[in-house]
């Protein structure tokens, strides 16, 4: 049985503040805003090189964003250049869930109607990527869309209804190495975290102990979960609800920071029913709890969606069927405009 659960902001000790001054007292869970870890003393304050995450991140979410790029985010308000189609990589047809290895060199995403998983390379960031290749050892004759990769490309988690059709599971692939050939993907590690409802848009950690994912299941709003495991060889536990205080939409395609303090994800209009990028903020050393901090400038008027945040948090990689692109749903990028 999964958890449910609800909390407010007086159970957390502390509460979101977008410009946090140091030499406030940590929270209950060892947790600090945006910017500062709790020290020694129980109190909040800047971390030094070499960065410490101390209770505030788990090791191997240690915050590798250059400064100016996390500095613009730390309000969740960051400016934006305007988005710009990857045509390259865009066909008639349509795609979407993008998702990009730490250096930026390579992309994940899925295309088609039945949707299938591709990938392209490029030699630097400046760069189009080359021409898209379909990753065969992920793929199905069922619908397969997106896919999360650990840092080092080994592990691959993807969401597909290969098991069922309309309804779709996540599944974990492995490799000997960053160039080798996927395994047939399996279920059997994601046996707690795969429900009756229909798991997505999995968001893996760079060193594949966490998991955010979201669910869309019968009689429950679309929402997202975050799971953990002990080690890459282990299972993941019982995943558990994620909150976004201040979100009151339908939440879906959970793309996170690597120090886990910045969420990105789509939310859906309940006036329109398209989808627009939204930003949160973590309250909590969990990665339970977030603040959210409203929708993204870039932004249209069509639905945009399906975020996928660089390591370095200076670029986001989304999808939209926003006027102007190549096929129904085409991939772009903008990029953090610095002061």
């Amino acid at each position: 049985m999964r958890q449910s659960w609800a909390l407010a902001c007086a159970l957390l000790g502390a509460c979101f503040s977008p410009n946090p001054p140091a030499g406030a007292p940590c929270s209950e869970d060892g947790s600090c805003p945006r910017g500062l870890v709790c020290g020694p003393d129980t109190t909040c304050v800047r971390p030094g090189p070499p960065f410490d995450a101390g209770l505030d991140a788990p090791t191997s979410m240690v915050d590798a964003a250059p400064a100016a790029c996390a500095a613009a985010w730390a309000d969740g308000a960051p400016s934006f250049t305007p988005p710009v189609a990857m045509e390259a990589l865009d066909t008639a047809g349509n795609e979407l869930d993008p998702w990009v290895t730490p250096d930026e060199l390579t992309i994940y995403f899925a295309r088609g109607s039945a949707f299938d998983i591709y990938t392209a390379t490029r030699a630097a960031v400046a760069d189009d990527f080359g021409p898209a290749t379909r990753v065969a050892a992920l793929d199905s004759t069922a619908t397969d869309t997106r896919v999360s990769l650990t840092g080092d490309g080994r592990r691959a988690i993807l969401s597909s209804d290969r098991a069922s059709p309309g309804d779709p599971d996540l599944f974990e692939a492995t490799r000997a190495s960053a160039t080798g050939t996927f395994s047939t993907p399996d279920a059997t590690a994601l046996a707690k975290v795969n429900s009756t409802g229909q798991e997505l848009d999995p968001e893996l950690s760079a060193d594949g102990l966490r998991l955010y994912f979201s669910v869309l299941g019968s009689g429950s709003p679309h929402h997202l979960e975050l799971a953990t495991r002990t080690s890459t060889l282990a299972a993941f536990d019982e995943p558990v609800p994620v909150m976004i205080f201040g979100e009151s939409s339908a939440v879906a395609d959970p793309s996170v920071s690597p120090d886990g303090t910045l969420l990105l994800y789509s939310a859906v209009d309940p006036s329109t029913g398209t989808t627009d990028l939204h930003v949160a903020l973590r309250i909590s050393a969990s990665g339970l709890v977030f603040q959210a901090r409203g929708a993204l400038p870039f932004n249209s008027a069509q639905s945009d969606g399906d975020a996928a945040l660089s390591a370095d948090e200076c670029r986001v990689y989304f999808s939209s069927n926003r006027p102007g692109g190549t096929g129904g749903r085409d991939l772009y990028v903008t990029s953090v405009v610095m002061p």
